[in-house]
C-alpha cells in the first residue's frame, strides 16, 4: 500500500478556509508558500483518488461475489431438482420452509411469425421527390437548439516524475 499523509482538505466543507489556514501554517514554518501549497493540494487530491480507487476495488469484489452467489443459487436449484427427480421426489415438506417442489422442465421452441414489412424500391431521395410531387409530403426547415452545461473552473494536478523515495522524503521534511 502506498504511504499517505492525510490533509485537512479531504474532510473540509470550506476549502478556501482550509487553504488560508495552511498558508498561515506554511508561513510559520518558513517554507516556500507556492510550492508547499501546490504539494498540499496535490497530496489531498491523490489521497482522495486513492480512496476512490479503493472503493472501486471493493465494489468490484462485491460485484464478483454477488455474481458467484447468484450462480451458486442457480446451481443449487438445478442440482437439487435433478437430485429430487432422480430419486422420484416431486415435493419435500420442510420445518423451516413450507415445501420444496420441482417445477416442470420446458423444452426450447422456435416459432416463426410472418409479418408485412414496408420496403422502398427506390432510394430515399427519389421517394421524397415523388411524395412531394404528389402533394403527399413537404420539406420544412426545423431549428434545433443544442445546449451544453456550464463547467466551473477546477484544479488540475500535473504530477512530477520522481521516485517514490524522493516523495516520501519531501513529505517528511514538510
Amino acid at each position: 500500500m502506498e504511504l499517505m499523509k492525510r490533509t485537512s482538505l479531504e474532510k473540509t466543507d470550506d476549502v478556501a478556509e482550509t487553504l488560508t489556514w495552511k498558508i498561515a501554517t506554511i508561513n510559520e514554518k518558513g517554507l516556500p508558500v507556492e510550492s508547499s501549497l501546490a504539494d498540499y493540494i496535490a497530496l489531498a487530491l491523490r489521497n482522495v483518488d486513492g480512496e476512490l480507487a479503493y472503493l472501486k476495488d471493493i465494489k468490484s469484489q462485491i460485484s464478483d461475489r454477488e455474481k458467484f452467489m447468484k450462480a451458486q443459487a442457480e446451481k443449487i436449484k438445478l442440482g437439487g431438482a435433478a437430485f429430487m427427480l432422480e430419486n422420484g421426489l416431486e415435493k419435500l415438506e420442510g420445518e423451516i420452509c413450507s415445501s420444496i417442489t420441482v417445477t416442470a422442465a420446458k423444452e426450447a421452441t422456435e416459432t416463426e411469425v410472418t409479418e408485412e414489412v414496408f420496403t422502398l424500391l427506390v432510394d430515399e431521395a427519389e421517394a421524397q421527390e415523388l411524395l412531394i410531387a404528389l402533394g403527399k409530403a413537404e420539406m420544412r426547415k426545423v431549428t434545433k437548439t443544442k445546449t451544453t452545461e456550464a463547467t466551473p473552473a477546477k484544479i488540475k494536478v500535473n504530477q512530477r516524475r520522481v521516485a517514490k523515495a524522493e516523495v516520501v522524503e519531501s513529505i517528511e521534511a514538510a
